[in-house]
């Protein structure tokens, strides 16, 4: 059995494998990532992904839209991860599917950011958060995107995605709108590295000792800021090894 993730959901491709009473490995790949299921008569007992294995490992293609999938006859895995029915698993991962719809209007992708809300006045009582969403709140930083946050937790997207879901729903953290966050930087990254070496006059930045420095993360302020104050660019634009 093979196809194509575009043409059938990841809930169907398991009722298919494990109604059939099947064994063997599933596996699903989409670009560099693969997700490998293994079934044992129709169960499933065991799943590896590229941040773990077990359960989540099931939830992690849950958003792929693309990708493809084939079922191998043979394949015995080292050890059982999973021990709940197949009929249990099957109900998680048709849930998620489902809540995925909802789950988009708040959060359209992955590079979506969020930061901590201000609860306001009116939230005057405790607020509980349950472990696993106290552990993503705490990447929450107005800077990460749910897609590094997942990766760095080791959290399937999916449900990492819920857990930011649920916590917005709740106030306590908001989306922060891609025009209202900083500036990105103007100038190529190989020149904002270790780069070339600025030799500015102290009255440009305040004292003698810091007059000749590697500038490679101030690049972008000077480009920005000092460069509007200089009358005459060729004079720093030959070589990007300037003494000014």
């Amino acid at each position: 059995m093979q196809g194509n993730l575009a043409q059938i959901s990841l809930n169907d491709i398991l009722l298919l494998a494990t109604g059939g009473k099947k064994s063997g490995v599933l596996k699903l790949s989409r670009g560099k990532e693969t997700v490998e299921v293994y079934i044992s008569d129709g169960n499933i007992i065991h799943a590896t992904c590229p941040i773990g294995e077990g359960e989540k490992a099931l939830l992690y293609p849950v958003t792929w839209g693309e990708g493809v999938f084939t079922l191998m006859p043979n394949g015995t895995p080292a050890t059982t991860t999973i021990r709940k029915t197949s009929a249990e698993i099957l109900d998680e991962v048709k849930a998620m599917s489902r809540e995925w719809e909802t789950i988009l209007e708040v959060i359209p992708s992955g590079k979506a950011v969020f930061r901590i809300a201000d609860p306001g006045e009116a939230q005057s009582g405790p607020i509980t958060v349950p472990y696993v969403g106290w552990r993503v709140l705490s990447r929450i930083d107005g800077s990460r995107t749910v897609q590094e946050i997942a990766e760095i937790l080791r959290i399937p997207f999916a449900y990492t995605a819920k857990v930011i879901f649920n916590l917005h729903k709740s106030g306590l953290v908001e989306i922060i709108n891609p025009s209202s966050r900083g500036r990105t930087d103007t100038v190529p990254p190989p020149l904002l590295g270790e780069g070339p070496t600025l030799c500015l006059p102290p009255y440009l930045i305040g004292s003698p000792a810091s007059s000749r420095r590697p500038w490679g993360p101030w690049l972008r302020w000077y480009f920005e800021i000092k460069l509007t104050v200089w009358e005459n660019p060729k004079t720093i634009f030959p070589k990007l090894n300037w003494t000014i």
